[in-house]
């Protein structure tokens, strides 16, 4: 299943860049966070 483009960037911006489970940041991370 694919994640359609509007909903991960509400997500990514709901979650301020970060990891919703343990608040890491994405900046900087070679690989991108799933979304679950």
């Amino acid at each position: 299943m694919t994640v359609p483009g509007y909903l991960r960037r509400l997500v990514i911006e709901r979650a301020q860049g970060r990891c919703e489970y343990c608040g890491l940041a994405q900046a900087g991370q070679e690989a991108a966070f799933h979304i679950d």
